[in-house]
């Protein structure tokens, strides 16, 4: 079951002299994604300054308008879990650079599947030092056929971080075949990966 918005976008007025720059610029978006391979990032301030005074346009316009390209994913129909089935153990798991990454179990649904894949490492907390590593990493799911594979929900604390993925269609019970692929980094925005993608065995 896809999850589906309320709003409902209609045609307004459209200049159709734009038509032909429009879908050159969809052409555009389809070749930055290509070359990005799933990590875009933010150009630089200073590129951002150029092309703004080049093109005639604000600074924080063009800001605005690469960092809404980044965000494709969040318009994607999502599966919502239906008809839970049962709980199924995984036990894989990895290190890399320190930490200790682990998906135990999944629980299995009529149109999906659910895992947490947990991750920790070594952290002092001290009451009088709030900073604290800020790690993101990514999921996704190797077999026979094409899995999407979407972070739900994640929360983490000192030494420690875990993400709730949605995986559709469901895997199969047994998972032999399966590949659970993972890929870190350290700071926000998945600009600095820690290392090479790994799996988790």
């Amino acid at each position: 079951m896809m999850e589906v918005g309320d709003f409902e976008r209609k045609d307004v007025y459209y200049n159709e002299k734009l038509q032909p720059v429009d879908e050159k610029i969809c052409g555009l978006l389809k070749q930055r994604k290509e070359l990005a391979e799933g990590n875009p990032g933010h150009p630089l301030k200073v590129l951002v300054k150029e092309w703004a005074e080049k093109y005639g346009f604000y600074e924080e316009y063009l800001h605005t308008v690469f960092s809404t390209l980044n965000l494709e994913d969040m318009y994607k129909p999502r599966v919502k879990p239906n008809e839970f089935r049962c709980q199924i153990p995984v036990m894989r798991s990895a290190e890399q650079d320190g930490v200790f990454y682990s998906v135990v179990a999944m629980r299995q649904y009529d149109n999906a599947s659910v895992v947490v894949l947990s991750a920790d490492w070594e952290e002092e907390f001290d009451l009088h030092h709030s900073e604290r590593t800020h790690r993101e990493f990514t999921l996704e799911i190797g077999g026979d056929q094409e899995y999407d594979c979407r972070m739900q929900i994640g929360s983490g604390t000192t030494g420690k971080m875990s993400y709730n993925y949605i995986i559709s269609p469901a895997l199969p019970d047994h998972l032999a075949e399966i590949e659970f692929r993972v890929r870190a980094y350290i700071g926000v925005g998945k600009e600095n990966p820690v290392g090479p993608e790994f799996v988790l065995v």
